[in-house]
């Protein structure tokens, strides 16, 4: 389905009708200095800034850069790459918010050492991720090299007049030569790619194309480029707005998708409206329905259980939509920096987009949400103390892991039963089906069924199948999710008292021989404690229940270490399995959980 059906006419005529500059000005300088929501920012600017003017500029290095390849290292070379980053970021803040000559020298001594940076791809993002394939000005536009572009052209309409001459030059150079010059390139992002990637390589190469292409044939022509990629993000998306990689990624995905458009509307005064699209107000709604209390999130996916709202990108939002739901403050970030990698459209955007009036949560809003589309079910009791997640879903979603059926609950802000969320980003856990032997990544650190030894597999026709969502619960078959021959049928239904808070599972087994092992797993953070029929897990004074049948399961805790990847990563985590005493072709397990 396509979404975006501008023509190039449209675009070119849009762009020629309106020229209006589309810089920040002193206006919106002085709307953040006297912002009280603000404060906070400013403050944390101000430290951020004085801790990075005490570090020296040090050039990337060789070794750390060919660590990825070697050994599978992405995050020492980052490391020093987005310290660069922040520099840029902070430095170009501080000399345009506060007018400051200081910063605005040490911002052109970052920006010369960006400008010598061998490459503004980072190594994981190679083509083949490979060194040796790797060749000198290679015309990678990666996630980091495109935001880097959009940084150079908004610093440039920010600052270009007062900064050097040969700076200004050696900037717009970076940009034509590594940048506008390789769009002729077939990039993922440009041909399949539909998810983040999508969004902020095409959002931010387009963002830096209004800033600085002045050729107005030249910039429809890139905008084109950008607006297709814009089409197949959209399409990436769930039809009821749901964002299935993870809700960071919503973040940051949408988070770019929105700085596009809104450049995109002010550059073309209205013409060109991408808000205007309904699949668009559902991506942009859906943010404020997946927070629970007390600042908890669901973190299906790439997701993690305590992201956070951008309280700028909700404010700007509700201008857009009136109907865009306000999570509560708990949920909203209001320090600097938010973004240990330094984006510098949303961060700029942190400051000229918040609202100078206090937060309000939406009230009345509903404490049940169900997304038939993307198979997802989110509900809070009345009194706001239990939450519930759950999905059916498919084992191939941007950034997937094998969720096929799982869940999560929460009880007073604590995770009672996990969905870890993401693992340590390094080369191994996104090395295809090998990745999944990561616990956090596959279903075997989730709370779903090992069958006969068995994990679920990865791929689209691995699935949940006839799947039911109403107020009460979620009910599907996912037996397709395992690719076991003998298993004909497992059928989950759980259901959830928005009043007590009470869950009840159930799953039911049909196999054409007697299985030879069914592990019940259920996960959990905190060390649970087994009971006469019953599993216990308390966290800080918070008391969970899980009951089950006695006379014909019985259950053990297994414990695993380092459980979301990566060997600086350490972490604990608790598998609860529950065993059959008795194995058969029909059987069920039920718990109870209050």
């Amino acid at each position: 389905m396509k979404y975006i059906t501008y023509s190039r006419d449209d675009v070119l005529n849009a762009i020629k009708s309106y020229k209006e500059s589309i810089a920040y000005t002193q206006d919106d300088r002085v709307r953040i200095l006297n912002n009280p929501n603000l404060a906070q920012l400013l403050d944390g600017l101000k430290t951020h800034a004085k801790e990075f003017s005490d570090k020296p500029i040090l050039s990337l290095s060789f070794h750390n850069f060919r660590r990825y390849e070697e050994d599978g290292n992405r995050g020492a070379y980052e490391n020093e790459y987005f310290t660069h980053r922040g520099m840029l970021e902070t430095f170009a803040l501080m000399a345009w918010i506060y007018e400051d000559e200081e910063y605005l020298h040490k911002l052109e001594d970052v920006i010369w050492a960006i400008c010598d940076e061998y490459s503004w791809p980072v190594a994981a993002h190679m083509r083949g991720n490979s060194l040796s394939a790797y060749q000198e000005e290679c015309p990678n536009v990666d996630l980091f090299a495109a935001e880097t572009a959009e940084a150079f052209a908004e610093i440039l309409s920010l600052l270009g007049d007062k900064l050097h001459p040969t700076v200004v030059m050696r900037m717009r150079k970076r940009l034509e030569e590594r940048i506008f010059g390789q769009l002729h390139q077939d990039f993922a992002w440009k041909t399949v790619k539909t998810c983040n990637w999508a969004a902020v390589c095409a959002g931010s190469v387009g963002m830096a194309a209004m800033y600085e292409i002045k050729d107005e044939e030249r910039l429809a022509d890139i905008l084109m480029i950008c607006l297709t990629s814009m089409d197949r993000f959209i399409g990436g998306y769930a039809e009821d707005g749901v964002c299935t990689e993870g809700i960071a990624y919503w973040g940051y995905g949408f988070g770019y998708f929105m700085c596009f458009a809104d450049l995109l509307k002010r550059r073309t005064g209205g013409k060109l409206d991408l808000f205007a699209i309904e699949k668009v107000h559902l991506m942009a709604t859906f943010i404020g329905k997946v927070f629970f209390p007390k600042g908890r999130s669901l973190s299906f996916s790439d997701g993690g259980s305590r992201s956070r709202s951008n309280p700028s990108t909700i404010s700007y939002l509700k201008t857009v939509y009136k109907d865009m739901p306000v999570p509560s403050a708990e949920t909203m970030v209001f320090k600097y920096p938010t973004d240990t990698n330094y984006r510098f459209a949303l961060a700029l955007r942190k400051f000229v987009d918040m609202q100078t009036e206090p937060f309000v949560e939406t009230e009345g809003m509903d404490n049940t949400f169900i997304f038939p589309a993307a198979q997802w079910y989110l509900s809070t009791t009345k009194n706001r103390e239990i939450s519930i997640a759950a999905k059916a879903g498919h084992n191939a979603e941007a950034h997937n892991q094998n969720d096929v059926g799982s869940f999560q609950i929460f009880k007073n802000g604590h995770q009672i039963l996990a969905d870890l969320g993401a693992g340590v980003y390094d080369k191994f856990y996104f090395c295809g089906n090998e990745a999944y032997s990561i616990f956090c990544k596959g279903s075997q650190g989730h709370n779903v069924p090992i069958i006969n030894g068995n994990y679920q597999k990865v791929g689209r026709k691995f699935e949940a199948e006839n799947t039911e969502i109403h107020r009460g619960g979620i009910e599907y078959d996912f037996q397709a999710a395992y690719e076991i021959d003998t298993l004909e049928k497992l059928h989950r239904a759980i259901s959830f008292d928005e009043n007590s808070g009470r869950t009840h599972l159930e799953d039911t087994y049909r196999f054409t021989e007697v299985p030879t092992a069914i592990v019940e797993r259920f996960v959990t953070e905190f060390e649970p404690k087994l009971g006469d029929g019953v599993v216990t897990i308390a966290p800080e004074g918070t008391e969970m229940s899980l009951y089950y049948d006695k006379a014909s399961w019985t259950v053990s805790v297994y414990v695993e270490h380092k459980s979301r990847g990566g060997a600086n990563y350490e972490s604990i985590s608790y598998c609860i399995d529950f065993t059959p005493l008795k194995l058969e072709k029909e059987m069920s397990f039920a718990l109870e959980i209050k």
